[in-house]
């Protein structure tokens, strides 16, 4: 006869077994899947070239995109906001950021950018397509002024492609600016 007793052994020792396996799996794909890492090294900036008093943004596919760029040559990327305005925007980047100040304590929103002459270069990582680990997404193009970015050439590792593209980034002030440590670029 099996008593309950029994039972309940047998059930911690399965979920303790599937909890095992489960850090197991993660750790094995970390190990032999690991993300890139980012070839363009962080150099601080002391150019003119762009403001840093906000954000710059841009319209495509995924509605307006917004990137941060620092003195410290970093750049944040907060994702994409579809049909709002900048008032609405700006008021939630200000609410997100106070209510959950390590929303942006992730890999994938950190990258460097470097300014040569108007020549324009960001770096930072993205999923490849299989959703494992993340991969290089590189832009390059060129500054018109130091409120508009013009990029014109985009490569992504995770495919192995370059593409042409046209995109202008555009400055917004924005007094409100998330501060720019992270652990994962020095």
């Amino acid at each position: 006869m099996v008593t309950n007793n029994a039972i309940s052994t047998c059930g911690k020792l399965f979920k303790i077994t599937v909890l095992y396996l489960t850090l197991l799996f993660i750790v094995s794909c970390n190990l032999l899947y690991p993300d890139d890492d980012l070839t363009l090294q962080r150099q601080d900036y002391t150019g003119k070239e762009l403001r840093m008093n906000g954000y710059y943004y841009c319209y495509n596919e995924y509605g307006m995109v917004i990137r941060f760029y620092y003195m410290n040559g970093l750049l944040l990327k907060t994702g994409s906001h579809k049909g709002k305005d900048f008032e609405i925007i700006d008021k939630e980047l200000v609410d997100e950021y106070s209510k959950y100040p390590n929303m942006y304590n992730h890999k994938y929103n950190w990258g460097t950018f470097l300014i040569e002459g108007n020549n324009y270069l960001m770096e930072s990582l993205v999923e490849d397509p299989s959703g494992v680990r993340l991969c290089i997404y590189r832009e390059s193009g060129y500054i018109e002024n130091d409120t508009t970015i013009h990029t014109i050439e985009s490569y992504y590792s995770g495919k192995n492609e370059t593409k042409q593209i046209d995109e202008l980034w555009h400055f917004r002030q924005f007094v409100h600016k998330p501060d720019s440590t992270n652990n994962f670029i020095k």
